[in-house]
C-alpha cells in the first residue's frame, strides 16, 4: 500500500514535466532530460501523446465570451452571499457564547447565594448555641440581679444551696 502514493506522486510529477514540455516552459537542461526519457521509455512517450491529444481537444472547444457587466455583477453577488454567510456564522457563534456566559453567570449567582445562606446559617447557629448554653443564667437573671455582690452567691454555693437545682435540671 505504501507504493501507491509514491507511484501516484511520481506519475503526477511526470505529467507536470510533460505538460511543461508541451507548453515550452522548460529550460534547456530540463527539456533535454525529458527528451532523453521520451527516447528511452515507451510509457512516457504514450503519456505525452495522450496529453497532446487532450490539449488538441481542449483547443477545439469553443471559447465563450464573457459580458464584463454580468461577470462583475455575478462576482459581486457571490462575494455578498459569502459575506452574508460569514456574518450569520459569526452571529450564531456570538449567540452561543452569550448564552454560555449568561448560563455561567446564573450558575455562579446561585452558588454564591447558596454559599451565603450556608455561611449565614453557620454564624447564626453559633450565636444560637451560645444562647442555649446561657439559657439557665438567662432564665434566672431576675434573681441574680437582686444579689448585690458575687461573694454572696459563692457563699450560697459553698453551702450547697444550688446543688438541688443542678441535679433537677439534669
Amino acid at each position: 500500500m505504501s507504493e501507491s502514493p509514491d507511484n501516484s506522486t511520481v506519475a503526477q510529477e511526470l505529467d507536470e514535466q510533460l505538460v511543461a514540455y508541451l507548453d515550452g516552459e522548460l529550460v534547456d537542461e530540463q527539456r533535454a532530460e525529458v527528451e532523453s526519457r521520451l527516447a528511452s521509455d515507451e510509457t512516457v512517450r504514450r503519456r505525452l501523446q495522450e496529453l497532446d491529444r487532450t490539449w488538441e481537444l481542449l483547443s477545439e472547444l469553443p471559447v465563450s465570451e464573457v459580458d464584463e457587466e454580468n461577470f462583475t455583477r455575478s462576482t459581486v453577488e457571490m462575494i455578498a452571499v459569502a459575506a452574508s454567510q460569514e456574518v450569520e456564522a459569526y452571529q450564531e457563534e456570538t449567540r452561543k457564547k452569550n448564552w454560555l456566559q449568561y448560563s455561567l453567570a446564573f450558575i455562579l449567582g446561585i452558588a454564591a447565594c447558596y454559599g451565603g445562606f450556608l455561611l449565614t446559617h453557620q454564624v447564626t447557629s453559633a450565636e444560637n448555641q451560645q444562647l442555649l448554653s446561657d439559657l439557665p443564667v438567662i432564665e434566672s437573671i431576675d434573681e441574680y440581679q437582686r444579689v448585690e455582690n458575687i461573694e454572696f452567691l459563692e457563699l450560697l454555693e459553698q453551702q450547697g444551696l444550688f446543688a438541688e437545682e443542678v441535679e433537677s435540671e439534669m
